[in-house]
């Protein structure tokens, strides 16, 4: 059985695949943060040390942060399920986007996976529609006009959308992870190729895909009951790293600057984090044990939960 917590942070999160998960000050390093439900509150404290808090969406929306303007900073964003609307605060000039794309139909919810999609720069609006396996992207290169969208069928029923950049040309590439299979299908942006790998455990798995190895180029991976599973997308091999408990929470980000994704946990208000410029654990008290880690935007549970 999948955790609680795990569960409950897939249903609330979803991010576009970069590994700097949360950057809202532009250091190149992901920032501690946090979002507290009761408060809808978005907290962080960057590697600077400097915290602030941000008051923006309800307990009940899902998470969508990312760069949508371009600036390099992280914009709070979130995606409200029952109408379907995006809610972003754009940190370039503190102006508010609101856009309505998706939505939820006999008690579906489309899956939000924002990221970039055209190589601007900035994050696109896409989601998927788990009862057709459809993607629908509303380009930022196009102002998000819905009449220029994009729309791919790439999955399934029962699927996962896993969007990352896998062929590292910058560009997200649509990507499912098939439950009942314990498959990947992955179609690279480049080259219009795809691929299918068998990785992991549905059921048992917390998909994690990004690049742990610094080659540009995210990597299939997994979190299973404290054990992280990396297929090196350079070599195939599988690397295998202990790294946490059962019942905490995956937060992979690159926290030390260095382009590589780290290993990380959230554990009721306490971060742990192994960093791969240097053999290093860094412990770091921030949150709380009902706040929502902003970092665990690349989690996704190897079941589709639906809002």
């Amino acid at each position: 059985m999948i955790p609680r917590s795990i569960l409950a942070v897939a249903i609330l999160l979803t991010i576009a695949g970069s590994s700097i998960a949360a950057d809202f000050n532009k250091d190149g390093k992901a920032d501690f943060a946090v979002f507290r439900p009761s408060t809808a509150t978005w907290t962080s404290d960057s590697s600077k040390g400097d915290a602030s808090g941000f008051q923006w969406g309800r307990s009940t929306d899902v998470l969508v942060p990312a760069d949508y303007d371009g600036d390099g900073r992280t914009d709070f964003a979130v995606w409200r399920p029952e109408n379907g609307v995006w809610y972003i605060h754009e940190s370039g000039d503190d102006s508010v986007l609101l856009v309505r794309w998706g939505m939820t139909t006999m008690n579906v919810a489309d899956v939000p996976v924002p990221a970039d999609y055209d190589h601007d720069g900035r994050a696109d609006l896409g989601v998927w529609h788990p009862e057709t396996g459809e993607w629908s992207i509303a380009k930022s290169s196009n102002g998000y006009d819905q009449n220029k969208a994009i729309t791919f069928r790439w999955g399934k029923t029962g699927d996962v959308p896993v969007q990352a950049d896998y062929d590292g040309d910058h560009v997200a590439d649509f990507a499912v992870f098939r439950s009942s299979e314990n498959r990947w299908y992955i179609r690279e942006s480049s080259t219009g190729k795809s691929y299918v790998r068998s990785f992991g455990l549905a059921g048992l798995d917390t998909l994690v895909p990004a690049d742990y190895t610094g080659d540009k180029k995210a990597d299939l991976a997994v979190y299973r009951s404290g054990v992280w599973y990396v297929l090196d997308s350079s070599t195939g091999e599988t690397d295998q790293f202990t790294f946490g408990f059962n019942d905490d929470v995956a937060v992979p980000a690159d926290y030390d600057g260095d382009g590589i994704t780290d290993f990380a946990v959230y554990r009721s208000g306490t971060w742990y984090v192994s960093d791969s410029s240097r053999p290093h654990l860094r412990t770091y008290n921030f949150g709380q044990a009902a706040d929502v880690p902003v970092n665990s935007g690349t989690v996704r549970a190897s079941i589709l939960a639906v809002p």
